[in-house]
């Protein structure tokens, strides 16, 4: 039987860097932000099991049409494990803080957050998966100021503009 054992930690990797990689699939552009990973990826007889000791990103700033619609100093999860043999996950501890996102109703009435992602035609196949679905458990969430603006542009009136910026979210809870 063949196995391997990777540790990797990465500090304070670009976002910009790993573009190739996702640029394709985001109709946003991630314009700052860093990535911190602490990981160790084992395979076997069992499969492969990765345990994510932390994965942090910082100073994230997120922009669509030139202008910034999301900025986040801090997401953290913490104590995870990804079991690719029985298609779960699970996050020990997950953290945001300090954030801020800009949603707006345009004229059309469509939200600017509701396509951000690139979705394959309706002529491509879907591909299919073999096995049970993926599960995904979490074990303790905490936001903490993390705030948004509304803007509705779709009236005839005047544009409403909601501002949360002086009455942040903070909230945790323990899901386990």
């Amino acid at each position: 039987p063949v196995s391997a054992e990777l540790a990797l930690e990465v500090g304070t990797l670009k976002l910009a860097n790993l573009s190739p990689y996702y640029a394709s699939k985001l109709r946003f552009q991630v314009a700052d932000g860093t990535l911190d990973l602490k990981t160790t990826i084992k395979h076997g007889d069992a499969g492969t099991l990765v345990s994510l000791q932390s994965v942090g990103l910082s100073g994230v700033r997120l922009t669509r049409d030139g202008a910034d619609w999301a900025k986040l100093a801090s997401l953290i999860a913490r104590d995870g494990e990804i079991d690719v043999a029985k298609r779960s996950v699970r996050i020990g501890e997950l953290s945001a803080s300090d954030g801020s996102a800009l949603v707006r109703r345009h004229k059309n009435g469509d939200l600017n957050v509701s396509d951000l992602v690139v979705t394959p035609a309706a002529s491509e196949p879907a591909a299919k998966e073999d096995g049970p679905p993926w599960t995904v458990a979490l074990k303790k969430l905490s936001l903490d100021k993390l705030g948004a603006t509304w803007e509705d542009l779709s009236g005839d009136r005047k544009s409403t503009r909601l501002n949360s910026s002086h009455g942040y979210i903070s909230y945790a809870v323990f899901c386990l």
